[in-house]
């Protein structure tokens, strides 16, 4: 009799790729990079989500130093949503200071504008965390 476990909560590729770093500690090549814009999809945030839920804290850490340094205007929103929910304070810094640039604080801003007027869907494009993140700049701002 075969016994079987079934992961439905980590996608077969991403899982693939934890166990891959867990027995050889290789970490998979990023191919997608172009995913970024579409909130929760690069290989980076599903890699740090499941390092997380599975307690493999260098990856985490690996994956949050990636995240780090591929910011961009279309991913600070869901990868400072990431940093809160994960506790990835670092990565929180880095938002943060990538956000707080005057040319990217006005993009935001402007974005939320638009999404408030209902002119741009805020779930379909990965900016759920850019109130949170707005909120927490005014707050950095005032408390300096």
């Amino acid at each position: 009799m075969i016994s079987r476990v079934r992961i439905e909560d980590v996608k077969p590729p991403v899982f693939k790729a934890l166990l891959r770093y867990v027995y050889t500690e290789e970490l998979p090549s990023d191919g997608n990079e172009g995913d970024a814009d579409k909130g929760l999809t690069s290989l980076d945030q599903q890699m740090l989500v499941a390092a997380d839920k599975y307690a493999i804290k260098m990856l985490k850490f690996i994956y949050a130093e990636n995240l780090c340094n591929k910011l961009s205007l279309n991913t600070v929103a869901s990868t400072f949503e990431l940093a809160e929910k994960y506790n990835c304070n670092r990565l929180k810094a880095a938002c943060l200071e990538f956000a707080a640039q005057p040319e990217t604080l006005i993009a935001l801003m402007q974005t939320h504008a638009k999404i408030s007027e209902g002119s741009e869907q805020q779930n379909t494009i990965g900016l759920t965390g850019l109130p949170d993140l707005l909120n927490k700049l005014t707050v950095a701002f005032i408390s300096n």
